[in-house]
């Protein structure tokens, strides 16, 4: 299976701009052979703690343009139930019409984002291409827990808006993260600079089950990894013989 990462600089809360660039990458994708393309936290908008932002018809664009070219997506975006707005993230998958959506648990109170989000309580484990996979937020990765809970994860997927600044926190943590619970894990982070000054850099990078960096075939803003079924048997051959997960 061919995963592939969009490491994109969103313009901040400029949804239109930001669809722009969303369909051409999504062109690149499917021209590089992608199974499944993974967008960074809040894709269309970036980090913003501007409810209005808010738009129910963000579900309906990502799913029409995987529709067209027929590949799955992961994406970062706002959803609103009631009155309570979540920092959210789903997977599509056009061939199935399966959607899974799981809300951040971990709200990161540094930026006040716990003041304008309501954290999510529960996680999301899906079936892709014979692989388990869950999908965690940024701040979410910073606590092992939420990684344990999730009970058959084969492949993590952590959507970020994460610093240049802690880049060593970054790395570090996905790595752990992957031989802590002897899985592939995969972060996405967005890049370049936001009206804040914050700067993002090239973080998106994958991890195996025991630790080692995935090589990436890159080409442009986009990093693939190819994730064989001889990975996959390693990887529970590699569970079953260093029953971690079974203590």
């Amino acid at each position: 299976m061919k995963i592939t990462a969009a490491s994109f600089a969103p313009e901040y809360e400029n949804r239109e701009v930001n669809k722009s660039k969303v369909s051409n990458i999504f062109t690149k994708a499917k021209s590089l052979g992608s199974e499944l393309l993974i967008f960074p936290e809040m894709t269309l908008s970036g980090f913003t703690m501007n409810l209005s932002m808010y738009d129910s018809k963000d579900i309906e664009f990502f799913e029409g343009v995987a529709d067209f070219h027929g590949v799955a997506v992961i994406f970062g975006h706002i959803v609103k139930k009631g009155k309570n707005f979540f920092n959210a993230a789903t997977f599509y998958n056009p061939q199935t019409h399966e959607r899974f959506t799981y809300f951040k648990r971990k709200l990161f109170s540094y930026a006040d984002e716990n003041r304008y989000y309501t954290k999510g309580k529960t996680p999301v484990l899906f079936s892709f291409k014979g692989l388990k996979f869950s999908i965690l937020i940024c701040y979410d990765l910073r606590f092992p827990e939420l990684f344990r809970e999730v009970k058959g994860a084969e492949l993590f997927v952590v959507i970020a808006s994460w610093p240049q600044s802690r880049r060593i926190h970054w790395d570090t943590l996905l790595r752990a993260r992957a031989i802590e619970n002897q899985a592939f894990i995969i972060g996405v982070n967005r890049t370049g600079t936001d009206v804040q000054g914050i700067e993002y850099g090239q973080l998106t990078t994958a991890f195996d089950y025991y630790g080692n960096r995935l090589k990436a075939e890159r080409t442009g803003q986009l990093l693939s990894w190819e994730i064989s079924e001889e990975m996959v048997a390693k990887m529970k051959h590699w569970r079953d013989v260093f029953p971690v997960l079974k203590e």
